[in-house]
Parts: structure tokens; C-alpha cells; sequence
């Protein structure tokens, strides 16, 4: 079972919308994703200014962390240990940019492991 979330028309999409998998999230903000709609490119990327769908890919990933499905799970995404489930609840109330910070602060907390320099 993999993560498969609806990426909206923009730019890197050629202004359609797809289906897509997360592979790689990059220090500097950038995505790899991997199509999951039969449509081309294949793969595409995602800079930090384009938009991707953060709080629908959170109550995805947030399943797979209970169910505890790391295969299903993108590697910057793997726990290296376990978030409290009253935060995992705090983190749900949130809006996106406070989600952004609060997924980076579990980073900087080593919940997660580090991001890889983008070859992009």
C-alpha cells in the first residue's frame, strides 16, 4: 500500500492534476514524486513555492505510523521513534504552515532522520 495523494494543476504537473507518491522530501524544501496516474512525466518535482497537498499526505502518513506500515512511508518520513499521541491529536488542529514547523521541529528532535542535499 503506498501513500497516493491528488497533486493540484500547476506548473511542475504541466498544469494538470495527478496522482503521485512521495519518494524524496530535500533539505531545501524540493520533492521527488513518483506519477501513479499512467500519465507522463513519470517523475516530477515539487519546489517549496508549488503546492502540495501537506495536510491530506499528515492524516495519510499519521494511519501509517499508527499501523506502524514504514514500507508504505516515505524514508524522510520514518519514525526513529515514537511522537505521544496527544501531540499526534495537537498536530491534526493544525494549519499548514504550522504543520510545516511543527514537522520540522520533530526533525530537529531527531523523530526523523535527516533530509539528503537536493541534486536538483
Amino acid at each position: 500500500m503506498e501513500i497516493v495523494l491528488e497533486i493540484a494543476p500547476q506548473k511542475a504537473t504541466h498544469l494538470k492534476k495527478r496522482l503521485a507518491v512521495l519518494e524524496q522530501y530535500f533539505r531545501d524544501g524540493s520533492l521527488l514524486l513518483s506519477a501513479r496516474d499512467g500519465e507522463k512525466p513519470a517523475q516530477f518535482i515539487l519546489h517549496s513555492k508549488d503546492s502540495f497537498p501537506w495536510l491530506a499526505f499528515f492524516k495519510k502518513l499519521r494511519v501509517f505510523w499508527w499501523a506502524s506500515s514504514h514500507q508504505a512511508i516515505p524514508y524522510a518520513f520514518r519514525l526513529q521513534k515514537r511522537v505521544p499521541e496527544e501531540l499526534l491529536a495537537e498536530l491534526d488542529l493544525l494549519s499548514e504552515p504550522e504543520l510545516l514547523d511543527a514537522l520540522a521541529a520533530l526533525r530537529a528532535n531527531k523523530y526523523f532522520p535527516p533530509l539528503p542535499k537536493s541534486p536538483f
